[in-house]
């Protein structure tokens, strides 16, 4: 179990690590995938990826664990992750379930205020935490450039709602994958394989995108 563990992070550390290539890709220009390779290199950007995403979720994970405890589960895998997004996924997958299921009363009267919250910082962080990840590529990986807060809440102010939104819309495919659970399981695994694996790359393609416009507006 332990030795499927560390291949498992390995594993999220190599994907985190070419997500983090992909962008940087994009940031100079190049509409092609670029090669899975220098693993090691991609490791080491994964790394930085996943610390970068557990600071981001610090506040909501103290957050959740004083005031809706029924969520700190959620923000910690996304924390072993470090993406917001799969965390917001999950959340929005259970509600909705709940709420098929008639369920969603109970849950809402247990602290909903609090859930109120929980989502909202989810939503807010999503764009900015993909920025952030953009603006690291864009200074040679350099982490400290991760946590220039000012500089990074600028360039998605002017990046612009209408092209944050696009976070928001691949969300969609991704809860009506996790939401046919009760077809064939092999059918189920490929189809959320397939989605995933095109969603980081269309994601990463289009942070880098989006970024290096905003960029070469300010020049």
């Amino acid at each position: 179990m332990a030795v499927l563990g560390i291949m498992g992070f390995v594993v999220l550390l190599l994907v985190n690590g070419y997500g983090f290539r992909i962008i940087k890709s994009s940031l100079n220009g190049s509409n092609e995938l670029p090669n899975f390779n220098q693993w090691l290199e991609m490791l080491k950007n994964g790394a930085k990826i996943l610390i970068v995403g557990i600071v981001y979720l610090i506040p909501i994970a103290i957050f959740t664990l004083i005031f809706y405890e029924y969520y700190f589960g959620y923000t910690v895998a996304g924390m072993l992750v470090g993406s917001p997004l799969a965390i917001l996924t999950s959340i929005i997958d259970h509600i909705s379930i709940s709420f098929l299921q008639s369920k969603l009363f109970h849950i809402l009267t247990v602290k909903d205020f609090s859930l109120i919250i929980v989502l909202a910082y989810y939503i807010i962080i999503i764009p900015i935490y993909y920025v952030t990840i953009a603006n690291l590529a864009n200074n040679g990986g350099k982490l400290r450039k991760a946590f220039n807060l000012g500089e990074i809440l600028e360039k998605t102010r002017k990046i612009g709602f209408k092209k944050i939104s696009i976070f928001y819309l691949i969300i969609i495919p991704v809860l009506v994958a996790s939401w046919l659970k009760n077809l064939n399981l092999v059918y189920l695994i490929v189809l959320t394989l397939i989605v995933s694996s095109y969603l980081k790359i269309f994601l990463s393609m289009f942070v880098g995108l989006i970024y290096i416009d905003t960029i070469q507006k300010e020049i």
